[in-house]
């Protein structure tokens, strides 16, 4: 057993890998971390309820002074999940409001109509 691999977690490559690919894949997942974080724009209590994580894990994440310690791709996996999610639903939400907006239109101009057309009519009996 290579004992060196395991005390050395910081540089250990993932499947025989070298250690800056290692460092650099940590990398990538901490940038994406902060990037799907600021887009999701959660407190850490609630993003930490998304994830499964404690509070005080999602407050030290992405950890950019601890080489050994980055957000997981499962970690990174939840949060994609859960901007598609909210993505999906600002969707329906505005086809929703835009469904709406145009029913009301159409109310609106046969109302005016109506109303406005009974006024004419009352015009040319006048004239």
């Amino acid at each position: 057993m290579n004992t060196n691999a395991i005390r050395n977690k910081g540089g250990r490559p993932p499947f025989g890998g070298s250690p800056e690919a290692a460092a650099a894949d940590r990398e990538c997942r901490r940038n994406e971390y902060v990037d799907l974080r600021q887009k999701l724009a959660m407190s850490p209590a609630a993003l930490a309820r998304l994830l499964g994580l404690s509070v005080g894990t999602v407050r030290r994440l992405p950890a950019w002074s601890d080489p050994a310690f980055a957000p997981t791709n499962a970690t990174l996996a939840l949060m994609r999940a859960e901007l598609v999610r909210r993505a999906r639903a600002t969707i329906e939400e505005a086809e929703l409001r835009a469904e709406i907006e145009a029913e009301l239109a159409v109310h609106e101009a046969r109302w005016h109509v109506e109303k406005y057309d009974a006024d004419i009519a009352n015009l040319d009996d006048a004239a």
